[in-house]
């Protein structure tokens, strides 16, 4: 055994730390006294003030600004950024924006407007009237497409003729 032991440290040094009490009193107090001058909740962070001149910032940036431009008008503001900071920050920032888009309800569409048809519509027509105006097989409108022949279930009906209609409306669902 080794006859001389280790020295023991003194009574109030061991593994716990000790705290200066006056030291950190007078911490204490300056913190206040920051506090008095600059309350904290004016303080914002860095990306706080992103989001708050997040307007400026994007408008700026869509109009052609520059991340050093961008920066340079921020530090006369008083916001300490750098241009690759604003790079992500920016980035954090329009992703924040259409996360909260995303998230708001969206409006119901308006009614669209129809379209006005090209050709008048026929007024219904008497079985004679349509006779008189039936053109011969052949024969086809410049406007009309290929020609077919008539149906005979048409040529009865007077209705089918008169009832179709050259619009198409495309908000109808099928």
């Amino acid at each position: 055994m080794n006859p001389n032991p280790p020295p023991r440290p003194p009574a109030n040094v061991g593994k716990r730390r000790q705290i200066d009490r006056a030291t950190l009193h007078q911490a204490l107090a300056e913190q206040q006294r920051r506090d008095a001058e600059t309350p904290p909740a004016n303080l914002l962070t860095t990306m706080g003030a992103i989001r708050l001149l997040g307007d400026l910032i994007l408008d700026r940036h869509a109009r052609g600004w520059t991340d050093p431009m961008l920066v340079t008008q921020l530090r006369e503001m008083g916001v300490e950024i750098s241009a690759d900071t604003l790079r992500v920050y920016r980035g954090r920032l329009k992703e924040e924006r259409a996360a909260q888009s995303d998230t708001l309800p969206t409006p119901a569409p308006a009614p669209r407007p129809t379209i006005a048809p090209s050709v008048p519509p026929r007024s219904p027509a008497s079985p004679q009237s349509h006779a008189a105006s039936a053109k011969p097989v052949g024969a086809a409108d410049a406007d009309s497409g290929p020609a077919t022949p008539p149906s005979e279930s048409s040529a009865a009906s007077p209705t089918d003729c008169a009832s179709f209609s050259r619009t198409v409306n495309f908000d109808d669902q099928v």
